[in-house]
């Protein structure tokens, strides 16, 4: 069993070293209407994802709010709700897939009477906003093989160290 030991441990070493590629497709969100009141926002458009994540902030980028909207079709249409907005300030709705896709943002006007958008609803590169600090879909995947790689590294060592030993 001893010989066989080594073999075990090589093999486990070998297979965790192998290359794994995980890569996100980028399914880009566009937002084709948005609709802000008092206590919700109303966010529709258009996506390839399954999913998308919705945030309405502040012109501070403080999230006041964010909700998870099932796609049907491509499209999906949901509402943010338990806001409290302010009348005659601008908010931003940021919209995003869970599949690694940019932001779409749109800035919109909470007015008393009614909302409009004015921004394009097209997706924006996550280096224009604070989205940029947030990691893409697996972006901690590199760290997980590296910190496996070094745990294996560190057994082996031990397991040479024990049979120089003896």
């Amino acid at each position: 069993m001893k010989k066989y030991f080594g073999l075990i441990i090589a093999l486990l070493f070998v297979a965790i070293c192998l290359p794994v590629t995980v890569e996100a497709k980028n399914k880009d969100v566009t937002v084709s209407e948005t609709k802000v009141e008092a206590t919700k926002a109303t966010v529709s458009g258009k996506t390839e994802a399954l999913a998308v994540m919705v945030q309405v902030r502040d012109a501070n980028n403080n999230i006041l709010g964010l909700e998870t909207f099932a796609t049907n079709g491509g499209a999906f249409t949901g509402e943010v709700t338990g806001l409290s907005l302010a009348a005659d300030t601008d908010y931003k709705v940021f919209v995003a897939d869970y599949e690694g896709g940019n932001w779409a943002t749109q800035t919109v006007k909470y007015a008393s009477s009614s909302s409009t958008p004015s921004g394009s609803g097209s997706p924006a590169p996550a280096a224009n906003n604070i989205d940029a600090m947030i990691p893409k879909t697996g972006a901690h995947i590199p760290f997980v093989i590296a910190g496996a790689i070094a745990a294996m590294a560190v057994m082996g060592a031990v397991v040479i160290r024990r049979r120089s030993i003896k």
